[in-house]
């Protein structure tokens, strides 16, 4: 069965078709748009056991394909983003570690007219991330990711910051 979904951006609906999905529930999309007229859509996809992040980049109301950006087979959801005057993104979204069942974080980034990045992870494997995750870019690319976590082995919730530039690694440090 074919989906397609609906969203509204820059007060033009736009949809899109997301694939043969069966049995799919879709989340509520989250968009970025810069005053150049180019924005991405973010959403996840849940089917079964497996949920995914996709999204699809616009310029001035032209619509890219949809891209899975999320690894195949991680339980990945919540996506949240940033963009700069050139069209720079960065996506951040969670996924639930199939072992440890904690809540992890990770990021990719897309240059402007280039590819998505390999996801990588952002927070410790060994703590579980809290919602509330929230990502910054500016015009010169310098990133910062904020985020909430609990560490199980000490019981207690603390704050991290990742910073760096747009296609360079991010660097973690706990605020609290």
């Amino acid at each position: 069965m074919k989906y397609k979904t609906f969203f509204l951006l820059a007060s033009v609906w736009f949809s899109l078709n997301t694939g043969d999905i069966s049995a799919a529930t879709l989340s509520v999309p989250v968009s970025v748009q810069n005053n150049n007229g180019y924005g991405a859509a973010f959403w996840d996809v849940s089917s079964g056991s497996t949920r995914d992040v996709f999204v699809a980049t616009e310029q001035t109301g032209t619509w890219d394909s949809t891209t899975q950006i999320s690894t195949i087979g991680q339980y990945s959801f919540g996506p949240v983003s940033a963009i700069t005057s050139t069209g720079d993104i960065i996506a951040v979204w969670s996924v639930l570690d199939s072992t440890t069942h904690n809540q992890l974080l990770y990021y990719a980034t897309l240059p402007h007219s280039g590819s998505w990045s390999t996801p990588t992870l952002l927070s410790d494997p060994t703590t579980s991330v809290r919602n509330g995750y929230t990502v910054q870019i500016d015009d010169s690319g310098d990133i910062l990711v904020t985020w909430n976590w609990f560490s199980p082995s000490t019981f207690q919730n603390h704050i991290s910051a990742a910073t760096g530039s747009f296609g360079g690694a991010l660097t973690t440090v706990q605020l609290n």
